[in-house]
This record gives structure tokens, sequence and C-alpha cells, in this order.
């Protein structure tokens, strides 16, 4: 279980800890910082999704399947052999509704398989809203393992502000 901090107009994940994103929904921007490294480094949203979707053109081998991914009413499905995956999604007044699409687009995380996503990133990226359900499956053998990932509440409360700062003293990468 994890939290997304939301508060005046920037937005942090609570599963990121030494290295975490910091987003600027008003600057439209995000913040890398690297708390082991003692590196910042800030790009505009635009440009984040501009590489992510060229990072998406890269080549793959023909015998690596391409998911497949519908989209209907807020419910977004994908398939890739399999596995399959099903996210709900709904809008709430205190989630801004690019925040997953910016999250989506700014994840620092790579795989060279990743190219086989290129269909669903582009849906994630789309949409607006929030994933208020996320079922996974991928079936094994005979058995099958499922991750099921939901909002169970949104809520006001009282957080630090430094939680959603940039701690001072740290420096671009070189």
């Amino acid at each position: 279980m994890h939290s997304i901090t939301i508060a005046n107009d920037r937005a942090r994940s609570g599963d990121e800890l030494d290295a975490w994103r910091l987003i600027d929904l008003k600057a439209n921007t995000v913040t890398y910082v690297n708390e082991i490294a003692h590196t910042i480094r800030t790009e505009n949203v635009a440009d984040l999704t501009k590489k992510h979707r060229a990072a998406l053109d890269a080549a793959l081998p023909g015998y690596i399947p391409r998911a497949q991914v519908t989209s209907s009413n807020g419910t977004v499905s994908i398939r890739a052999g399999a596995y399959t995956r099903t996210m709900k999604f709904a809008q709430d007044p205190r989630i801004p509704p690019q925040l997953y699409s910016i999250m989506v687009a700014s994840d620092p995380s790579y795989s060279p398989y990743a190219p086989m996503m290129k269909s669903v990133d582009e849906a994630l990226i789309n949409v607006r809203g929030f994933p208020m359900s996320d079922h996974a499956e991928l079936a094994l053998d005979d058995s099958k393992m499922v991750v099921d990932r939901n909002v169970v509440k949104v809520e006001q409360k009282n957080v630090d502000k430094s939680w959603l700062e940039v701690p001072k003293g740290l420096s671009p990468p070189h």
C-alpha cells in the first residue's frame, strides 16, 4: 500500500523513496530527485512525453508479441501473451485529471522490451482520470499470478511541507 500526496499543484508518490519524482502540475514539469547521488534534474512534461514516445519506437525482434490494448468507458484492457491487465479510471475532483498520464510519461524505469507496450503507453498517456482499480494476471504453468491495486480512499490530511519540496544542496548530475 502506498499513497500519493497532492498539494499546492504538486504531487509525489509515496512508493518512491531515495530516488523520486516531484510533479509540478502548475509549471508542467517533473523534477527527478536522487537523494543518494545528491542530484536533481527538472524536465518539461511535453519533452518527457516526446522522449518517452521516442524510446518506444525502438526495434523489437518479430518474435516478441506486441501488447494489445482496448479502451472503453473509462476501462483500459491490456493483453500481451499470457498477461492481462484491466484498469478502471475515474475522475475525482481532488486528483488532477492529468496526473496519471504524467506519471506514465515520466516513469524512469525502462526495459529493452518496453517498445512492445507502445500502444498501451499511448492509451495511458492520453487517459484522463486515475486508475481506481488495477487488476493484472499472468498465467504461469498451472497457476496464475494475480496483482490487484485499488484506491481505497482519497482523503485530506496534513503532511510535512518538505514532502513536496526539493531538498536543498542537490545539484544537476554531471
